[in-house]
C-alpha cells in the first residue's frame, strides 16, 4: 500500500473541499477501512498525518500485503505520530 495516499490527498480531498463544507483541520479528519482496506486507511494516515489524525481499523489485515508486515519495524523506528489509531479484531480493541 505504500505510496497510494496521493490518490486520497491529492485527488479526492480537493474535490470534497470544493463541493462540500468540510474542515481542513486534520484533527477533524478520520479515515477507516475493513480488512485490507484498514491497512490502506492506516497507510494514508501514516504517510500523510498532516491530513488525517484518526484511523479506524476494523479487523485490519496487517500482513504481507504490499509491505504491511513492515509496520511494526516502522513503528519502532519512527518518532511518535500525531494521529490516533483504533483497531477492532475478534472482540479486542487496540489503541495506538
Amino acid at each position: 500500500m505504500p505510496g497510494s495516499s496521493w490518490v486520497i490527498v491529492d485527488e479526492l480531498l480537493p474535490v470534497l473541499y470544493k463541493d462540500y463544507n468540510i474542515s481542513k483541520d486534520p484533527e477533524r479528519h478520520g479515515i477507516g477501512g475493513s480488512s485490507s482496506g484498514a491497512i490502506a486507511a492506516f497507510t494514508v494516515a501514516w504517510e500523510r498525518p498532516n491530513y488525517f489524525r484518526k484511523v479506524l481499523s476494523n479487523v485490519g489485515s496487517f500482513t504481507d500485503i504490499r509491505g504491511g508486515h513492515a509496520y511494526p519495524t516502522s513503528f519502532a523506528r519512527a518518532r511518535r505520530s500525531p494521529f490516533a489509531s483504533f483497531s477492532w479484531m475478534a472482540g479486542m480493541t487496540i489503541a495506538l
